[in-house]
């Protein structure tokens, strides 16, 4: 599928709030389902979907998606969505680059999931954002154990390596939960 028909993909789906089945260009990258709720020229932000249930926010480079189809069963999705009184939304998340995908998604949520699928497959960043620049972004990580990495050894990462932001996930709220305030000296 080439760039022009998975921009239209995208587009059609936001407009009909249809749930979508999006692949990737990595192999080892899992297919994602969820409705297009903010679309830009580089990037897409799907409200996930696992077992019937919105799950979060995900943002991907449009260039890393290899493919997009209507989900099977697009009804059932609709009957689910009413049934647990949930309905598709935008978290606010600006899709027009990614400094602005990260901008927004460190001022709307205190956790956000990092991804360089391309360089690091496999590898997630889950911390806060400390600065976007115009080429890195500074980050504060937060280990799997919920403790902070200290301030000064923030990591930085190169924004034309990230290809995929999570927000608003289970995991994210019960880490930011578990962890203690940060400290900023």
């Amino acid at each position: 599928m080439g760039r022009k028909r998975i921009q239209l993909a995208l587009a059609e789906a936001l407009a009909d709030v249809a749930p979508v089945v999006v692949r990737r260009t990595f192999e080892e990258a899992e297919p994602i389902t969820g409705y297009v709720v903010a679309l830009g020229d580089d990037w897409v932000v799907l409200h996930a979907t696992y077992d019937l249930r919105l799950t979060g926010w995900t943002a991907l480079r449009i260039d890393t998606i290899d493919r997009v189809r209507t989900a099977k069963h697009p009804g059932t999705y609709d009957r689910a969505m009413e049934f647990w009184g949930e309905h598709p939304h935008s978290p606010g998340i600006d899709p027009a680059s990614t400094q602005s995908v990260l901008r927004t998604a460190g001022k709307l949520y205190p956790l956000i999931v990092v991804h360089l699928e391309e360089e690091r497959p496999g590898v997630a960043y889950v911390g806060m954002v400390e600065r976007v620049g115009g080429k890195r972004l500074r980050f504060r990580y937060l280990s799997t154990t919920a403790e902070w990495d200290p301030p000064t050894d923030g990591e930085r990462l190169e924004l034309r390596e990230i290809t995929k932001v999570e927000v608003g996930t289970d995991y994210t709220r019960v880490l930011w939960a578990l962890a203690e305030e940060p400290a900023l000296v």
